[in-house]
């Protein structure tokens, strides 16, 4: 997908094996993600859906607000 799009994938975050309904504090993939976006480290996200960031609502709309104030 990145390569069609003329992107350049520069890392991938992932919490193999933790439920995606696990609070940031409990997944360390989406807390180091969260840490390069705030040090603009890269100037896009991408998932394979939305529920792979996130289950409990709550937690997402906080995981997308936090990637919005990047923009």
């Amino acid at each position: 997908m990145a390569k069609r799009s003329g992107r350049q994938v520069v890392k991938v975050f992932e919490d193999a094996g933790i439920s995606g309904a696990k609070g940031r504090d409990q997944r360390p993939g989406l807390d180091d993600m969260m840490k390069a976006v705030n040090a603009r480290e890269f100037d896009m996200v991408a998932s394979w859906s939305v529920d792979r960031l996130g289950r409990s609502l709550t937690d997402l709309l906080s995981i997308l607000q936090g990637l919005h104030e990047k923009e």
